[in-house]
C-alpha cells in the first residue's frame, strides 16, 4: 500500500475508530500485502495446524508453549477475557511468523495465557525476523484505532530475537518501546556427569540428596517410570494433578482452576507429539510422586510436580526431581529448566536465574 493511501486510511480509522483492530469480531479483517509479505489477522483460531507445525520445525528455540494444541487450550483453560487477534505473516504460501494476541477491554493487545505459559517469545523463522516485524508494524499502523492503547509481549526470554529487532523498528514506525524484567526462570546448567553435578552443590545439599536417593532406592525400590500408553496416562495423570492440588494455597487453587483442565485437555495429544513427558515415581510399589516435563533441544523443562504427603518420609518430591536430573545428564542434556518461580528448592539444586521480559509498544 503506498504511503499516501496508508496515511489516509490511518486518519479514517482514527476518526471512525471501528474499522481497526477493535472492530467487532464478526467484521473480517482483510489480508494486507506489504512488499512480498502478507499479514493476516484472524479472530478465531485456525483449524488446520499444518503450516503452524511446519513453522515450529524451522525454529530451533521453540517450546511446548508454542505448540498449537497448547496455545489454543490455554485460551479456554486460562479463562482468558478478551478477543483473539491471531496475526500471521506469509511469503507466498510459506508461513513465516505467528503472533497470537488478545484484545482486552482496556485497549491492550497482549500475549494471551501469560499466567500459564512460561515462554511466549513470538514465533518467527530465523533470518526473517526484521522483515516480518516491519510487516507487522505496517499492518498495526494502518489498523491501530483510537481504542487501542498498547501492545504488550509477555514472558520473553533474554535471547529472544524480538529484543534485538523491536527497539529500532519501533522508533522507525512511530512506536515507543520499553522492556522490563518481570520474572525469572531458574535453570540448572548441567555438567557431563552426575557426580560432577553433586560436587557443584552446597555440601549439605549434596549430602542430603545422596542420603535421600540412597534410602529411596535401596530401601524403597524407588523407580521413576515414564508414562506413555493411553492407559497409563489415564490412570496416572489425574492422581498427579490431585497431588498438585493437595499442595493447597495459591498453587493448589491455580491447579484446580486452570492447570487441571488444561492438562486433561492436552496431555495425551502432547505426549503423542513428543511435547510432554509424564513421569511417575514409585516407592515400595506405590505412586509417591509425579512429574510433568516438556522436552526441549537443550534438556527437560520441569513444568510442575506433586507428591503424596502420606509418603513424605521418603522425600518423594526431592527424589523424583533428583532422578530426573540424573536421567537428563545421562541423556546428554545441557540444561534442566525449572521454569518460572523462585522457590528455594531450585537454588538448592544449583539453579541460576534467567530473566523474563515484558516488552511494551505504544503508538506515538
Amino acid at each position: 500500500m503506498p504511503n499516501v493511501i496508508r496515511k489516509i486510511h490511518e486518519m479514517l480509522i482514527h476518526l471512525r475508530g471501528a474499522e481497526g483492530l477493535s472492530r467487532k469480531d464478526t467484521i473480517p479483517i482483510a489480508p494486507m500485502a506489504i512488499g512480498n509479505l502478507t499479514v493476516t489477522c484472524r479472530t478465531t483460531w485456525p483449524t488446520d495446524y499444518a503450516a503452524w507445525e511446519a513453522l515450529l520445525r524451522q525454529v530451533p528455540v521453540i517450546t511446548t508453549f508454542h505448540a498449537p494444541a497448547w496455545q489454543i487450550a490455554t485460551w479456554t483453560a486460562g479463562r482468558i477475557r478478551g478477543r483473539l487477534r491471531f496475526l500471521q505473516v506469509h511469503r507466498a504460501e510459506s508461513l513465516l511468523a505467528v503472533l497470537p494476541l488478545c484484545l482486552n477491554d482496556a485497549g491492550g493487545l497482549h500475549s494471551p495465557g501469560a499466567s500459564i505459559s512460561d515462554y511466549l517469545d513470538p514465533l518467527i523463522v530465523p533470518g526473517a525476523e526484521a522483515d516480518c516485524w516491519q510487516a507487522v508494524f505496517s499492518f498495526l499502523s494502518v489498523l491501530w484505532d483510537r481504542k487501542l492503547v498498547e501492545l504488550t509481549l509477555h514472558n520473553v526470554r533474554e535471547e529472544a530475537s524480538c529484543r534485538r529487532h523491536l527497539p529500532s523498528l519501533s522508533e522507525a514506525n512511530g512506536f515507543s518501546f520499553s522492556e522490563k524484567i518481570v520474572e525469572y526462570a531458574p535453570a540448572i546448567l548441567l555438567p557431563t556427569t552426575w557426580e560432577m553435578f553433586l560436587d557443584s552443590l552446597d555440601p549439605h545439599e549434596r549430602k542430603e540428596i545422596r542420603r535421600k536417593l540412597n534410602k529411596a532406592e535401596t530401601k524403597g525400590d524407588a523407580r521413576l517410570m515414564r508414562c506413555e500408553s493411553e492407559s497409563d496416562i489415564a490412570a496416572i495423570l489425574p492422581r498427579v494433578i490431585g497431588m498438585m492440588e493437595a499442595a493447597g494455597g495459591e498453587k493448589g487453587l491455580a491447579v484446580e482452576q486452570y492447570l487441571a483442565p488444561l492438562l486433561i485437555a492436552t496431555a495425551s495429544g502432547l505426549i503423542r507429539e513428543g511435547r510432554l513427558e509424564l513421569y511417575a515415581l514409585y516407592i515400595q510399589g506405590e505412586l509417591a510422586s509425579g512429574l510433568i516435563q516438556f522436552p526441549s533441544a537443550s534438556g527437560p523443562m520441569l513444568y510442575n510436580f506433586g507428591y503424596d504427603s502420606a509418603m513424605k518420609e521418603w522425600s518423594p518430591g526431592v527424589v523424583a526431581v533428583a532422578m530426573s536430573i540424573r536421567n537428563a545428564i545421562s541423556a546428554g542434556a545441557t540444561v534442566f529448566d525449572l521454569l518460572r518461580g523462585r522457590e528455594d528448592y531450585k537454588y538448592k539444586l544449583g539453579a541460576v536465574d534467567r530473566p523474563l521480559y515484558r516488552l511494551t509498544l505504544k503508538r506515538r
